[in-house]
């Protein structure tokens, strides 16, 4: 699974996450709504699910 904020300032969506799950086979993208770095509970709890599988 990757997860990134829809708004990462550093690295934008389509250069980082998105690029990312066309490259890793069998991957996830998760968006953060209108994330940027704050949005740290928001992620705790997307990757507590993905673990709990």
């Amino acid at each position: 699974m990757i997860i990134q904020g829809e708004r990462d300032a550093f690295v934008p969506l389509e250069d980082g996450g998105s690029r990312v799950a066309r490259a890793v086979v069998s991957s996830s993208l998760v968006t953060i709504p209108g994330a940027l770095l704050t949005h740290f509970e928001q992620w705790n709890e997307l990757m507590l699910e993905f673990l709990a599988r």
